[in-house]
């Protein structure tokens, strides 16, 4: 990881606290983490038991996961509430949303 931040390529402050080449380098691929990816999938509903054990592991032994996935949960709120409730009665109950 470089230390050279975005803000000197005009970028900003937020850019400069990732690594270089995913926020500078729009052609670098960006993976998302293992817990990313288990928290989409768990609010997708579509994460497998073996994946919930594990999420459920990655949370319980690390701050820095459980702060991600509190970040992730946050964006998917912020996102509902800018696009729109789902008009789903399941996923409407499960989020604890009328249907109305």
């Amino acid at each position: 990881m470089s230390n050279v931040s975005c803000s000197q390529n005009g970028m900003g402050p937020i850019a400069s606290a990732m690594p270089l080449a995913s926020a500078c380098d729009p052609a670098e691929e960006v993976m998302p983490s293992e817990i990313e990816t288990l928290t989409w999938a768990f609010i997708d509903e579509a994460i497998s038991p073996a994946d919930y054990q594990r999420l459920e592991q990655l949370l319980l032994e690390s701050e820095d996961m459980r702060k991600v996935y509190l970040d992730i949960c946050g964006l998917h709120e912020a996102m509902l509430g800018y696009f729109g409730q789902p008009s789903d009665p399941v996923i409407n109950s499960r989020l604890g949303l009328s249907n109305e």
